[in-house]
């Protein structure tokens, strides 16, 4: 049996790439039959299980466990110390959390660059073609001749704050903990979140071209569309000053009746992230939309394509 066991450890190990040194278990656990003592006797330790169990009846799993282990729970994640009560549990766990969830690359040109064009950079996630439909990140800087420069890439599993505050952390842990001047990204509150926290003194700024892209849908039934989508966008480019765009502001929502429209109403809270007479006082290389990522994109998607898996 003790062989068996050795057997099905090291099968196991080499499947999980787990060396002998970094065990996140007891050896001894894998097994489903109690340890023996001297002369095949039951040990005092499985002897005390075996009494807790017939005085309790039920939740064998965690009768089983000593002072210094941990419970296992798959939703937590592995830990040091964990207990397995039997072989199936371990591999279940291990099929749930042994594998890659997210990736961030980064050239030492990338690196070198961002040195010298820290001011402003572009954060852009989008979906791709791939088996996986996994979101493919870009970070963007420019350079002095005001082309794009590759800053690092990121294919990530989720698009929610704690994938977010992982990947920006990682993304500065590469370049030197330098934190960028200021970012422009899609108005994500996640992403915002996210950089709040980890890069809290950078300026952040919402891609205009995304919030009017949504303008076709968000004034569906206003009357005379054409006429209210280019005086919104008069309002947002044309105002010469904060007084001027709160006052227009009200005009046009008066005006159209859409003084109790939820998306202007959020977009109003968050003016200052994404309207221009707000932001002019910072340097942006002359951008307000991510759309420098958007070409950077199309230009890496021939390499991230399901042809190329």
């Amino acid at each position: 049996m003790e062989v068996e066991n050795e057997r099905r450890r090291r099968e196991l190990y080499d499947i999980l790439g787990i060396r002998d040194d970094d065990s996140l278990f007891d050896e001894n656990s894998l097994s489903d039959e109690p340890s023996n003592g001297v002369n095949g006797t039951p040990s005092p330790a499985d002897q005390e299980v075996t009494m807790q169990e017939s005085q309790s009846g039920s939740d064998g799993q965690r009768l089983n466990i000593h002072e210094d282990e941990i419970a296992y729970n798959v939703e937590e994640g592995p830990k040091s110390g964990m207990h397995f009560p039997t072989m199936e549990n371990l591999v279940n766990f291990y099929k749930e959390h042994a594998r890659l969830r997210n990736i961030l690359w980064v050239h030492p040109r990338g690196r070198a660059a961002y040195e010298e064009f820290h001011d402003v950079i572009y954060f852009n996630t989008t979906y791709i073609v791939n088996r996986y439909r996994m979101p493919f990140a870009t970070f963007v800087g420019v350079n002095h001749h005001g082309q794009s420069i590759l800053l690092g890439c990121a294919l990530l599993s989720h698009e929610d704050v704690e994938t977010f505050k992982w990947v920006f952390s990682t993304w500065l842990s590469a370049m030197g903990d330098t934190h960028p001047h200021a970012i422009l990204t899609d108005q994500c509150e996640s992403i915002r979140a996210a950089i709040r926290e980890v890069m809290p003194e950078t300026r952040h700024r919402f891609c205009l071209w995304h919030i009017l892209s949504k303008l076709s849908k968000k004034f569906k039934g206003v009357e005379d569309f054409t006429k209210a989508t280019n005086e919104f966008k008069a309002l947002i480019f044309d105002t010469l000053t904060i007084e001027m765009f709160k006052r227009n502001w009200n005009e046009f929502l008066t005006k159209y009746g859409l003084e109790n429209n939820e998306w202007l109403m959020n977009l109003y809270f968050e003016r200052k992230s994404w309207v221009p007479i707000y932001l002019n006082h910072v340097f942006w290389v002359g951008m307000m939309s991510t759309q420098r990522n958007e070409g950077m994109h199309a230009y890496l998607m021939v390499m991230l394509t399901q042809e190329a898996h």
